[in-house]
């Protein structure tokens, strides 16, 4: 035994050892602006937004268009907010990047009868002299063929009371498909019209099946506001994009004196002083700042406007949430922003923001909300955004990860993916918490428990490397599974509001050793030798662990031989 104890202290101490060796703006440059501006002196007529517009369309008759979009996601449903189309208003519309000018157009209605969408969508694209090899710039669909599809959509599918399967859809954004089958499993399927309130796609008495209520909560579609904006401050324009999905009037203005109202995007965001009668600037530093939370405060505070910037601003959408705002809200990049928060403080801004009419596509035919889960093997990928306002969390059907604990580590990548409802719906369906342990973690997976979500301030939220120093990006770190980079590990407690006092935080730190990382780690190592050493001792671990194995079965076999 002697010699047992003599061989391990050896290879201990000698693993030690070895260890120690162009833009484009809506407005000319030189445009004067306008003389004067007061807030919200809209006719009750053009007070309309997005989402009523297309909810006329959808229900109260108002004809739907068919528009594409070369500079930008091909093709879509267009209905205006409140006139009729007008080419002159969408040759102004801003769509993705700042600034950038991505006209609606060429658009049409549906083709009179007897003419078919593949004939009509051929004639209008021909005139507007758009080649038939032709994709759009950022969804890279071909044009002709998209308008073709979304017209039949509109125009060439089955009408309510006609019968419905996955080969005859019914009329898109005014009919969805109530799958139904007698009692002698004949499939009676019908085409239903949406219904004015989405909450009745979840009552059994309009509704029984679960692919019917899915298919009825697709009415809502997924629109976007067709708008534009437009800056100007101490006189001079300057480049803007509007906010996208807020429920606002149809045409805003507001003029006022900058003023620093960044504490509204804060980590613990509250009321703007002295804003009364400002133009608020808000320099957004948090990456899940909520917008809509933003403009509250902000029309609390008095401000009269918003002009909002942050890093990274092409990195995630800037959305409202469907949610109401009564002032205008607009975008700036990143180098306009801090030259006006700290040159251009008191001038006074001027702002403009004009909705159009709404721009739709078919929402994803496999719906879900937090009462209409998703079926075994799925998960609930949540929206940011319900499907309608203060109605229900929505989202949509993904299948599970093949390692379940990429719904923590991995499967979502940026700060616009990344929610703790996407998270905890994908570990809760996938069983990841089961699996949140390594193979290889022997000490620990006792100690690991389900991730919780949610602190009180910045200062009680775990970061795994607090220097954000991670110096080997793709080591494994065998503690919550067993292909987790220290990459992964870094973004994930960056990303979501992991307690700093729980366990999982605790032992995330005490192995960013493995990493690299500075800082509170090492198990309180305080020099680089001892940091080394402890850095290897999973490594020797793992060898006595083999050789005390090894040991004892040729123990055990000498002793069953005798």
């Amino acid at each position: 035994m002697k010699d047992l104890e003599s061989l391990l202290i050896s290879l201990f101490a000698a693993s030690v050892v070895l260890v120690v060796v162009s833009l484009y703006p809506l407005y000319r440059p030189d445009e004067e602006p306008p003389a004067e501006i007061v807030n919200h002196t809209i006719p009750e007529e053009l007070n309309a937004n997005f989402l009523t517009a297309s909810f006329e369309c959808s229900h109260y008759g108002k004809e739907w268009h068919i528009c594409t979009q070369p500079t930008g996601w091909g093709a879509m449903w267009y209905c205006p907010a409140y006139s009729e189309y007008n080419e002159t208003e969408l040759s102004l519309v801003e769509w993705g990047e700042m600034g950038v000018q991505t006209p609606l157009h060429p658009c049409f209605t549906c083709p009179k009868a007897g003419i078919r969408c593949a004939d009509r969508a051929e004639e209008v694209m021909t005139a507007a002299g758009i080649p038939d090899d032709l994709n759009s710039t950022l969804g890279e669909y071909n044009l002709w063929d998209d308008a073709e599809w979304y017209c039949e959509q509109l125009c060439e599918n089955q009408k309510e009371g006609e019968s419905c399967n996955e080969d005859n859809l019914c009329t898109g954004g005014a009919l969805f498909c109530d799958h139904k089958v007698d009692a002698t499993g004949k499939d009676v399927s019908v085409c239903k019209h949406c219904p004015a309130d989405l909450e009745e796609c979840l009552k059994d008495d309009f509704v029984l099946s679960r692919k019917s209520k899915t298919n009825c909560l697709g009415c809502s579609m997924m629109c976007y506001g067709a708008a534009a904006s437009k800056l100007w401050v101490d006189g001079v324009a300057i480049p803007t994009q509007p906010i996208d999905s807020a429920i606002q009037s149809s045409h805003q203005n507001a003029i006022g004196p900058l003023h620093d109202c960044s504490i509204l995007a804060s980590a613990n965001p509250t009321m703007c002083s002295d804003a009364e009668g400002k133009m608020c600037i808000v320099h957004i530093k948090e990456q899940n700042s909520l917008h809509w939370e933003i403009s509250n405060y902000a029309e609390e505070s008095g401000c009269v406007g918003i002009i909002a910037f942050r890093p990274g601003f092409y990195d995630s959408p800037f959305s409202h949430s469907d949610s109401e705002l009564l002032i205008p809200f607009v975008y700036v990049t990143e180098d306009e922003g801090l030259i006006l928060l700290h040159s251009k403080i008191g001038m006074n801004a001027k702002v403009e923001v004009d909705v159009f009419g709404a721009a739709c596509y078919p929402a994803d035919s496999d719906t879900c909300i937090s009462n209409l889960p998703c079926d075994v093997g799925n998960f609930c990928e949540f929206n940011s955004n319900p499907i309608a306002p203060d109605l229900y969390e929505a989202g949509y059907c993904r299948p599970c990860p093949d390692d379940p604990t990429a719904c923590y580590f991995g499967m979502f990548s940026n700060y616009s993916q990344v929610t703790v409802q996407r998270v905890e719906s994908c570990a809760k369906s996938c069983g990841a918490a089961a699996k949140l342990a390594s193979k290889d973690c022997k000490f620990c997976a006792a100690e690991l428990t389900r991730f919780s979500f949610g602190v009180d301030n910045e200062a009680e939220r775990c970061q795994f490397c607090t220097q954000d120093d991670v110096q080997y990006p793709e080591r494994k770190v065998q503690l919550f599974g067993d292909n987790i980079t220290c990459s992964q590990m870094q973004s994930f407690f960056e990303m979501l509001p992991v307690p700093a006092n729980s366990s999982n935080c605790q032992l995330a730190q005490s192995m960013n050793y493995i990493c690299g990382c500075e800082g509170q780690g090492y198990a309180g190592a305080n020099t680089s030798t001892k940091k080394v050493v402890l850095a290897w001792l999973p490594r020797t671990a793992a060898i006595l662990s083999l050789l005390v194995r090894h040991w004892e079965s040729k123990s055990k076999g000498f002793a069953w031989a005798h």
